[in-house]
């Protein structure tokens, strides 16, 4: 009765492996195809200035130009 249970067990664990794993194809093929299709409208030509702005933070605000040569990477969340 024990190894029905496993057997049970592990065929579900390889259904949901199978299905994540497709997933992840699917979803990366459609980003691939994103990024061909609308990846140069959007790029800032090499050599130019990315244009300044100022978020909101919890600590006050950020402005781009106060870290002028600085590595910057924004990670956006949307709570909710």
């Amino acid at each position: 009765m024990l190894d029905h249970q496993y057997n049970r067990s592990d065929s579900i664990r390889r259904k949901w492996l199978r299905l994540t794993i497709a997933t992840l194809v699917v979803v990366g093929a459609i980003f691939v195809l994103w990024i061909a299709i609308w990846g140069e409208d959007s790029k800032i030509p090499t050599g130019q200035i990315v244009p300044d702005f100022t978020l909101p933070t919890i600590d006050g605000s950020f402005t781009l130009s106060d870290h002028r040569g600085d590595v910057v990477v924004l990670f956006y969340s949307f709570p909710g």
